[in-house]
């Protein structure tokens, strides 16, 4: 296991632990064992295909990060409009505020109700980690593995049974999302997927999950931002400003923005 990997595992399983001892043991429990199913996994897999980090430097995934998280509210937006003007799901058309605010209302499982802190490092950096690990790391590969599927070098490779596989594992994160976290809106459930769809796109364009972990941390942290349990005051604006405004600094730098295209370009 590589020292990212281990260094990862004791913080991640040391935290959730706490949690499930003095706040929310259910929570905490669950994680706990996505945690421990990571570990044993990645122990026992020699070929290790998705590791968090393999081949660039953490800070260089962020780019890509912010680049996937813009495009999962894309492709959510898109599928909850076209489903709503279908009449699939019980909804009519939507704007990307709208879109933002139901998701942020859907985040409903908070695990400290009045510290927005607490609930920045649990369910804003803590929980991203764990579930892109487990489903985009260690079920993705298992996926991979079982059907003897081989990893496209760039997007237009990919086969019908990575797309079933990828669809499959989308399927699994939100039933997950709405059994055991409790999201029941029809928009939330759309955008679950939908971000999963992207994440494992991300995975496949980066071929490691830091910039897949770092998108989750970025949906999750603006989520719980937008709650109005916290009454921050940070409107939607405040918060895409920010994120650009991260993304223009960090392009700024030569390396980090060689390293950005290149991601792209394999695509």
């Amino acid at each position: 296991m590589g020292a990212t990997e281990r260094a990862t595992f004791v913080i991640v399983a040391t935290f959730l632990l706490f949690i499930a001892t003095n706040m929310d043991q259910t929570l905490g429990l669950i994680f706990v064992g996505f945690a421990l199913i990571n570990q044993v996994a990645f122990s026992a897999d020699k070929r290790h295909t998705f590791m968090i980090q393999k081949n660039k430097s953490l800070i260089a995934s962020i780019p890509l990060a912010i680049m996937g998280w813009g495009a999962s509210i894309l492709l959510s937006w898109t599928l909850v409009n076209i489903l709503g003007s279908t009449g699939f799901i019980q909804t009519a058309a939507i704007g990307f505020d709208q879109l933002l605010s139901i998701i942020s209302e859907a985040q409903s499982t908070l695990a400290f109700s009045n510290s927005y802190v607490l609930n920045l490092v649990s369910f804003g950096v803590l929980v991203p980690i764990v579930e892109t690990v487990l489903f985009g790391g260690t079920l993705f590969e298992l996926g991979t593995d079982l059907t003897k599927t081989s990893i496209p070098g760039s997007l237009s490779g990919i086969s019908l049974t990575l797309f079933l596989i990828m669809i499959a594992i989308a399927g699994v994160f939100t039933a997950f999302h709405f059994t055991s976290k409790g999201v029941g809106n029809d928009v939330a459930l759309v955008s679950v997927f939908s971000f999963m769809v992207v994440t494992l796109i991300v995975i496949l364009v980066e071929k490691q999950l830091a910039a897949a972990v770092q998108m989750h941390i970025i949906a999750n942290t603006i989520a719980i931002s937008l709650n109005p349990t916290f009454a921050l005051g940070l409107s939607l604006t405040t918060l895409f400003l920010i994120v650009l405004g991260v993304l223009v600094l960090l392009l700024a730098n030569e390396n980090i923005r060689s390293s950005a295209i290149a991601a792209v370009s394999s695509a």
